[in-house]
């Protein structure tokens, strides 16, 4: 038994000894990695927040070069005003010319069809190099104002998240929703409150449609259906997705040849819980047949939307710049906004910053962080100002 405690003994050290070294490895790869993500993210924001667009250096070696030719097509109630601030931003940045509205509101002519005469223009006639404001689409009249070699694109939604946002929004202005409590009440006798030549009926059937220069209110057949996203494909070199919004900025940044500070963002008119309306499964089916037109308008589009990324990015390549992107825009939510959210209108301590309140909605806004340097708050504010606020200063700046 004498002759056994020695070996045992030393067993035991060696196993701790062992122990110790996997120990100190792990802790060793732990620290590694924290620094290895201290400097990417620093790196992220570093490249965000320098002021000199000139400075910016590539994320990635490029053959490509950035396009300042677009057109986007800001559809209704699809999250298009946080895809307009990014190119608002950009614009800015970059010095670009933005086609803005000639006679004061923000939209661009909006229901009626796209006229060039909406737009202020210099008696010369000048092309602009961004178009990102509320229109229906008109091709022939939106090519006057833009350059030849100008990309097109725009985001859609799924039809019943369009149409609840839509009455959300529009209950009390528009006939057709005024006088019904809800979308489960209206959905059920749908044709008792619509009237499809009353005032603004496209804000309750096939909004999108509308939006894209088509007649709402038209039978859905077939034949009619493909010759309308014929002609869409033809006009908009890529449609993005509203529920994959994270990967519609990625595929938008490839496609443009922008990088990824280019494509952060802040979510912009989020609404809170209040102001989303609660809808039975019955109600959702109906209001999917309802708007018809829309809901295969989607489904094409979701589906080619999946055939680019497969054909260019790669599903692979896709979730790591994802990733990329929601820990640059963190990040920038710690840099920028108190506490990093976003908070109900009255909370809002900036008037700049509080998005259009309509029918007494929750439209959430941000606060900026007190301490920022004066470069920084800058940046920050660009991200979370009102689309009304934003375009009032591309206003001042294009005719001074």
């Amino acid at each position: 038994m004498a002759g056994e405690k020695p070996e045992t003994s030393g067993t035991l050290s060696e196993l701790l000894d062992r122990r110790m070294k996997i120990y100190y490895l792990y802790m060793s790869l732990l620290l590694l990695c924290l620094v290895t993500a201290f400097i990417v993210t620093s790196k992220l924001k570093i490249s965000y927040f320098q002021t000199n667009p000139s400075e910016k250096q590539p994320e990635i070696s490029r053959s490509c070069q950035p396009m300042t030719h677009i057109m986007f097509l800001k559809t209704h109630k699809t999250g298009s005003t946080t895809v307009q601030n990014i190119l608002l931003r950009y614009a800015d940045r970059n010095n670009l010319s933005v086609a803005l509205s000639n006679y004061g509101p923000i939209h661009l002519g909006y229901p009626k069809l796209f006229s060039a005469k909406f737009v202020k223009r210099s008696a010369t006639g000048q092309k602009f190099d961004i178009m990102a404001h509320h229109l229906r689409f008109n091709l022939p009249e939106v090519s006057k104002v833009l350059h030849s070699d100008t990309f097109y694109f725009s985001i859609i939604r799924h039809p019943v998240s369009v149409m609840e946002s839509a009455f959300m929004y529009c209950n009390k202005e528009s006939e057709i929703f005024r006088k019904v409590k809800d979308l489960n009440e209206f959905m059920k006798a749908p044709w008792t409150y619509y009237k499809p030549n009353w005032k603004n009926s496209f804000f309750a059937k096939n909004l999108l449609w509308y939006d894209f220069g088509f007649d709402h209110n038209h039978n859905d057949d077939n034949e009619y259906f493909e010759s309308v996203v014929t002609q869409i494909e033809s006009n908009f070199q890529l449609i993005l997705i509203n529920e994959y919004f994270d990967e519609s900025m990625i595929l938008l940044k490839e496609t443009l040849c922008w990088s990824m500070s280019d494509v952060v963002y802040f979510i912009l008119n989020s609404r809170g819980k209040s102001s989303i309306q609660n809808l039975t499964t019955q109600t959702v089916n109906m209001m999917t047949m309802w708007n018809s037109l829309d809901w295969k308008l989607y489904l094409h589009f979701n589906r080619t939307f999946w055939r680019r990324i497969s054909e260019t990015i790669g599903i692979e390549k896709l979730k790591k710049e994802v990733q990329l992107l929601r820990l640059m825009q963190k990040e920038l939510l710690n840099t920028c906004i108190k506490n990093g959210i976003a908070v109900e209108p009255s909370k809002v301590e900036n008037i700049s910053f509080l998005p259009f309140q309509p029918n007494k909605l929750q439209i959430f806004g941000y606060n900026l962080k007190t301490d920022l340097n004066i470069s920084t708050r800058i940046q920050c504010q660009r991200m979370v100002l009102s689309e009304k606020v934003f375009t009032q200063q591309l206003y001042a700046r294009q005719n001074t």
